[in-house]
């Protein structure tokens, strides 16, 4: 099976990594828990109490 090159995307993948600003990209790069919520935000993060939610089964079975 041949498949047809997808051009736009092989320009993209050839000079991503070439520019300042990449306005084609659409993924985000990663931040840590810290840049994101102060040092209270992140203690009451995570002493939320975790657990399963509640179901009501399925009719069919």
């Amino acid at each position: 099976m041949q498949i047809d090159e997808f051009t736009l995307e092989r320009i993209q993948s050839l000079y991503e990594n070439l520019v300042e600003l990449n306005l084609s990209d659409s993924g985000v790069h990663p931040y840590r828990l810290n840049e994101l919520l102060n040092q209270e935000q992140q203690q009451e993060l995570l002493s939320i109490e975790l657990g399963y939610g509640w179901t009501n089964g399925n009719e069919l079975t």
